[in-house]
């Protein structure tokens, strides 16, 4: 079915699963997620599976010159199909029913297909259940030469500047026009895909910022100097979930690692609101490693039709 013929009791049946798979923390799984993403997105869909005439889970896709993708891709961190605990999905009879060749995913969580080709990859994130001073002390123990050297930069921070000025905000056109350009700079200068050529994936970043819920959407933690933008993190929110996305800052504060210690700004901040997840996603760079735990396994990897 298209995005927008969706049922509040489709919404309903998604959000009573979602709960009782605990894999499925993060605001990238909530049905609220589905049309914010798929209004821009070409060709949106979800499908209904069914056994014996029963709707038995759900998956929101995409298809691109004949191969099905997680929607939102590339910009989904993470997918999956939604369903009850322990359902298997027959992702063979899901491609027949779209008339795709495969399926790609980059970051599966929940049950896979016997049949897929795929290379685990481990979630990060930081979790503050217990409060912010509980996770830096946790932490600091198994990585203290990487939180002194944090602290020696908020120290000379402070010593050259006076300090940064920090707030967690909606986000603007201003701050999201300054982090995507920093971000397709960056693409550029590493010959990695710019995910922003194709002018959707703006849109649905445009989506998210204009939404109008209190405890979902996107959010930015912001460093100012003298009202200058310094660096900014754009983050998906939901409830006390937090999914770190976009982190950018100015290459004039490289020496202060002004993004990791906007980072942990934003952790210091949040984790007395009641916020507890702080998902870093999936990639290797080496600060993700002292400021998070694992966070449970994701699968990439694709399906062919057989």
């Amino acid at each position: 079915v298209r995005i927008t013929d969706l049922t509040a009791r489709d919404a309903s049946q998604w959000t009573q699963w979602r709960p009782q798979r605990p894999e499925l923390v993060g605001p990238k799984f909530t049905v609220r997620n589905v049309p914010a993403i798929g209004a821009d997105v070409p060709g949106a869909r979800v499908d209904r599976l069914y056994t014996e005439g029963r709707v038995v889970g759900y998956f929101a896709y995409q298809i691109r010159a004949g191969v099905l993708q997680p929607l939102g891709a590339p910009l989904s961190d993470y997918h999956a199909l939604i369903s009850a605990p322990g359902y298997v999905p027959d992702l063979n009879a899901l491609l027949k029913a779209t008339r795709a060749k495969r399926l790609d995913f980059q970051g599966w969580v929940g049950p896979m297909d016997a049949h897929a080709q795929t290379v685990p990859l481990q979630r990060r994130a930081a979790l503050t259940p217990d409060g912010f001073d509980a996770w830096y002390a946790e932490q600091d123990l198994e990585h203290h030469k990487f939180f002194k050297n944090v602290g020696r930069c908020e120290r000379n921070i402070v010593k050259d500047f006076g300090g940064f000025d920090f707030t967690w905000e909606r986000v603007t056109p201003e701050v999201m026009g300054w982090i995507v350009d920093l971000k397709r700079e960056q693409y550029k200068k590493s010959g990695l895909h710019d995910i922003f050529n194709c002018g959707w994936t703006r849109e649905v970043l445009v989506n998210l910022a204009n939404l109008p819920d209190e405890d979902y959407g996107l959010r930015a933690g912001v460093f100012r100097h003298e009202g200058k933008l310094v660096a900014a993190e754009i983050s998906l929110v939901d409830k006390e979930n937090v999914h770190l996305w976009f982190p950018a800052y100015d290459p004039a504060y490289y020496r202060y690692t002004v993004g990791i210690v906007l980072t942990l700004a934003i952790i210091r901040h949040l984790a007395p609101l009641g916020y507890k997840s702080f998902d870093f996603g999936t990639g290797g760079e080496d600060y993700k490693s002292p400021m998070t735990v694992g966070g449970g396994e994701c699968l990439e990897g694709s399906v062919q039709y057989a």
